[in-house]
């Protein structure tokens, strides 16, 4: 890391303009690693128990990928909501 700035200077910018977090809530200071968010995102899929299988099957990776679980920030999450949406699934 010391030497970055001068081995790579584009990357050194892209570290002073945050270009290596993610922002997963409206809060200021809550963003973390960008491994980090993937690495939750994972375990939220794991926790679901739906992602066990789907790369030994493209339609069920297919059909996860469209109706799968979302980030509570992309879907409106009221238990009346996520019922609506398994029926309609």
């Amino acid at each position: 890391m010391s030497s970055l700035q001068r081995v790579h200077p584009a990357i050194y910018e892209e570290f002073l303009e945050s270009h290596f977090v993610v922002k997963k809530t409206v809060h200021a200071f809550s963003k973390i690693a960008i491994d980090q968010a993937h690495e939750q995102n994972n375990a939220v899929v794991k926790d679901d128990g739906e992602a066990i299988g789907l790369t030994e099957s493209p339609t069920a990776l297919q059909r996860w990928m469209v109706s799968g679980p979302e980030t509570p920030d992309q879907r409106d999450q009221r238990l009346s909501t996520q019922k609506r949406f398994l029926k309609d699934v």
